[in-house]
């Protein structure tokens, strides 16, 4: 059986929720495919700290922590260790830095997640210096309250019909056309039956 969605995303953890999110703010519809039960939607965010890696945030600012994005990348590059053929580890690097204030920090703030006043050590370094000032975040609620959050703004979308959830069903192959992935399949863990999935591009290429 195959499905019309524009985006199918594989595994309900934070990453998957968040994808579906923003898929779903952008006034687009997805799947995300799960191969876990309801009640354990979220994945391991839910047994998590919820510590979050932050560079110049107003947490540091009223602790009088003056952490910089050039001081952040210099501890980042150096604990790394990396070598002249790490050009997008390199390139991550500097890009989470920079964006992770606007695109993380200020985002997740906005629906709703609050941080300790007291931000933590994370990556010293015993051999290698690490951070050389505090940068890790600590959700207020841990990172159980950072997936239910989520989880809520998801409902809201779930409900207008522009997000769907399917349980207990594990992706195993990924399908590709002319070099590019185009859709999935699988096996629903109860009854052992398969499905297959594609998203709605595809389908209007074939034709469909």
């Amino acid at each position: 059986m195959a499905e019309h969605y524009n985006a199918i995303i594989i595994g309900g953890g934070l990453s998957g929720i968040i994808t579906a999110l923003e898929i779903a703010e952008a006034g687009l519809s997805c799947l995300i495919l799960d191969r876990d039960v309801e009640e354990k939607f979220g994945g391991l965010a839910k047994e998590s700290f919820g510590g979050m890696f932050f560079v110049d945030s107003p947490e540091q600012r009223k602790a009088k922590i003056k952490d910089s994005a050039e001081l952040a990348l210099g501890d980042w590059t150096r604990f790394a260790n990396f070598d002249d053929a790490d050009h997008w580890p390199k390139a991550w690097a500097k890009t989470y830095i920079e964006r992770c204030i606007p695109d993380i920090y200020e985002v997740v703030k906005k629906r709703g997640i609050e941080f300790f006043p007291v931000v933590n050590w994370v990556e010293r370094g015993m051999y290698v210096p690490g951070n050389s000032y505090p940068r890790f975040h600590l959700v207020w609620g841990t990172g159980q309250e950072l997936a239910n959050v989520h989880i809520t703004h998801l409902k809201k979308h779930i409900t207008s019909g522009r997000v769907k959830v399917l349980y207990e069903h594990r992706v195993e192959e990924l399908l590709r056309t002319a070099g590019r992935i185009s859709g999935v399949q699988g096996v629903i863990e109860e009854g052992g039956s398969r499905f297959l999935m594609m998203p709605m591009s595809w389908l209007s290429q074939a034709g469909a």
